[in-house]
């Protein structure tokens, strides 16, 4: 028997990382979560924080969970590619 179709392969994933063990893509997520964060502290208080929490608490979410053995942030070229 001849196999079902064609086959991918990906590279592997990278382990190490820049900070905290997160890899710049992570990082640069996580960064500006919390940059949105600060700047609604700054700018409206505790106000400012909880009506910004949608966009910093996404940006978090995506910098830092894993879904099948990539983190979120790691998924997006595969999304993108796609489309």
């Amino acid at each position: 028997m001849s196999a079902p179709g064609p086959t991918t392969t990906f590279a592997r994933l990278e382990r190490r990382g820049v900070l905290l063990g997160l890899p710049a893509m992570q990082l640069a997520v996580v960064g500006t979560a919390v940059t949105v964060a600060v700047v609604a502290v700054h700018s409206g208080g505790a106000g400012g924080l909880v009506l910004s929490a949608p966009v910093w608490g996404v940006l978090l979410a995506v910098g830092t969970l894993h879904a099948g053995g990539r983190p979120l942030v790691g998924w997006l070229p595969f999304l993108g590619s796609s489309c």
